[in-house]
């Protein structure tokens, strides 16, 4: 079961932190400039839903998820299509 949610760690941040004696110890947290913008965006579309249960969004699959380190931008801005 671990391995199938491994993917999950890469949207994380590693963490380090040497303690006094020495010893490395590795956390995964969340990266917070990442979570700052889900709950600004979050909150826009709360603010701006015509119904209470209804909002507008596009979902973006993470195709990178599986590799080890990506090298991908996919930069989207603005709402005009070309």
């Amino acid at each position: 079961l671990d391995e199938e949610f491994d993917w999950v760690k890469k949207s994380e941040v590693l963490y380090y932190s040497v303690e006094k004696k020495g010893n490395v110890s590795l956390q995964y947290k969340h990266n917070p400039w990442s979570m700052k913008c889900h709950q600004q965006q979050l909150k826009r579309m709360k603010e701006n839903a015509k119904h209470r249960n209804q909002y507008k969004f596009i979902l973006l699959e993470n195709l990178t998820c599986r590799h080890q380190m990506p090298c991908v931008l996919d930069l989207k801005m603005g709402t005009r299509q070309h």
